[in-house]
């Protein structure tokens, strides 16, 4: 009964729940543990921001048009509330993580930065989905959560294999970014 109300559209929440642990599993077999349990804890702080493009996903999809069209005329000040949002969580994460677990648990700027852009591409895709869901078209909506899943993996084998560690959220970042247009 589920799969045929949603008519296919369950495949955008199983996705993200998907990616939403697949970077820490590559990390796990890629990495030694230690660096696993510093990526765990910077991007758990993180991802606590997640509540944005989420409310927004909620707007769109409930069809609330009213929030939505207020939304699209502060377009600007909300891109540049979210960019202040991301920053402000970027650093607020290695402070906490630096008073409380001290500098031994510090990743790299870059790492932390390259995660942040991952979140807001991961919140551009579930937003860009839940539009392509909202206007009807629910046949790419089903297969392009799943292409998302399979492409993820060889391309975060080759980002690890360049760049190290940062690969892993650039290579998220570069997937997101391409399953969203």
């Amino acid at each position: 009964i589920f799969f045929k109300f949603t008519e296919g559209n369950h495949s955008l929440g199983i996705s993200l729940g998907v990616m939403d642990r697949l970077d820490r599993l590559i990390i796990a077999f890629a990495f030694p543990t230690g660096i696993l349990a510093k990526y765990s804890v910077m991007s758990s702080l993180i991802s606590y921001f997640r509540f944005v493009p989420e409310f927004l996903s909620r707007v769109l999809i409930a069809r609330n048009d009213s929030i939505y069209l207020e939304l699209r005329k502060h377009k600007k000040i909300l891109i540049l509330g979210i960019l202040l949002i991301s920053l402000m969580m970027i650093f607020s994460a290695q402070s906490l993580i630096r008073i409380f677990l001290g500098n031994s648990w510090i990743l790299s700027i870059g790492i932390v930065i390259a995660f942040g852009i991952q979140e807001l591409l991961r919140g551009t895709y579930q937003l860009t989905l839940n539009m392509i869901i909202k206007r009807g078209h629910t046949e790419s909506a089903k297969y392009i959560p799943w292409i998302l899943i399979i492409t993820v993996l060889p391309v975060a084998a080759l980002a690890i294999k360049q760049f190290g560690l940062i690969g892993v959220p650039l290579s998220f970042s570069a997937v997101f970014l391409l399953a969203s247009f």
